[in-house]
């Protein structure tokens, strides 16, 4: 017996579902209603202080279990197969360059230099270093290293820096694959109206 197969209109639908979800998710709710920011404080017994205002660990997991759909290689879903799904589709070119401009900038957003400045031997060389660091580290425990690393940082003062800096990389996510659904969107409606011809 053959294995089904996604079409091509359900695997742009899965995708749009899958962004919709994270339109949806607590994670974003929560970034609505408080924000995510860091707050530095001095105080004469403790010393320096800073505290992170964000989303709840619980509501960061969620997010993460649906964005994993858009990073890992296997699924239909992920970037990297959506580009060359969306490449091999009849559709615009416009909406193809739409696509693979947001994907391509998005990697170069990852993998530049984070802003939070890191001591020499500890930190992480780009943002996707801090987002796979706190992904396997922290949220899904896969990775020793990864949760060594993250271990120590817990116990750097800029701490929750990092931690801020992993929740604004998680909205950069949401932005990037929010413009790719809309691609999504107009390309289903483009294989859609083909399919009436």
């Amino acid at each position: 017996m053959a294995k089904a197969e996604f079409t091509d209109g359900e695997i742009l639908e899965l995708f749009i579902e899958s962004v919709d979800e994270l339109l949806q998710s607590d994670f974003l709710l929560e970034v609505k209603a408080a924000g995510i920011a860091t707050q530095f404080n001095w105080s004469k017994t403790t010393g320096f202080l800073s505290e992170r205002t964000g989303p709840r660990r619980e509501a960061v997991k969620a997010f993460l279990l649906t964005l994993r759909f858009f990073r890992q290689r296997n699924e239909e879903t992920s970037l990297c197969n959506m580009e060359e799904r969306i490449d091999s589709l009849a559709i615009d070119a416009a909406l193809k360059e739409r696509f693979r401009t947001s994907r391509h900038e998005f990697n170069t957003y990852l993998d530049r230099a984070p802003s939070v400045g890191f001591p020499v031997g500890i930190g992480a060389d780009s943002r996707r270093d801090v987002f796979e660091t706190f992904l396997y580290g922290l949220f899904a425990h896969a990775n020793p290293a990864k949760r060594r690393r993250v271990r120590q940082w817990e116990q750097e003062p800029f701490f929750d820096d990092i931690r801020v800096e992993f929740d604004l990389i998680l909205m950069e996510w949401l932005k990037a694959v929010f413009t790719m659904a809309q691609v999504c969107r107009s390309a289903l409606i483009g294989l859609e109206s083909k399919g009436k011809e």
